[in-house]
């Protein structure tokens, strides 16, 4: 996303608490995950993910994941964009899924990429949110009748 993954990874390690806080095991000797870890399992899961799209499907590839798959919905790019949202647009013009859902972000930031609708569905902060439309927040991305619904 920002071009340079080593820096990201490095400056992941030096801001985030999850870097210091969660271990790889309850095997303490094996110390804290680092980025290159997270960004290992990020790469089986999109394999695996790789691998289930070709599967033959008749009904809608709905894909729900925490973090934002592109930078075009993760908000204000910056160093530590990268752990927080991927860079999957390439991915998403290969594969053409129905729709990506997401959270994580507390943003109402929705996109088409490739055709596809991209859509945040993450409730916000409370403050976010105005008295009375909680129910029209959680019913982003509904999907119902072979429709999927978008924006507030």
């Amino acid at each position: 996303m920002t071009g340079d993954t080593h820096e990201a990874m490095r400056r992941a390690r030096m801001v985030m608490p999850d870097y210091i806080r969660i271990r790889k095991s309850a095997d303490l000797a094996q110390g804290p995950i680092r980025p290159e870890d997270t960004l290992a399992v990020h790469q089986d899961h999109l394999d695996w993910l790789t691998r289930s799209m070709a599967e033959p499907w008749a009904g809608q590839r709905i894909i729900v994941t925490h973090h934002p798959p592109s930078a075009s919905v993760a908000g204000t790019i910056n160093s530590l964009s990268p752990a927080f949202a991927s860079d999957l647009d390439g991915w998403i013009e290969q594969h053409r899924p129905d729709a990506w859902l997401f959270g994580h972000t507390h943003r109402l930031l929705d996109a088409t990429i490739h055709g596809v609708p991209v859509i945040n569905v993450s409730l916000g902060y409370p403050d976010d949110v105005e008295p009375g439309q909680e129910a029209e927040r959680l019913l982003r991305g509904l999907i119902s009748d072979g429709a999927i619904r978008t924006g507030p």
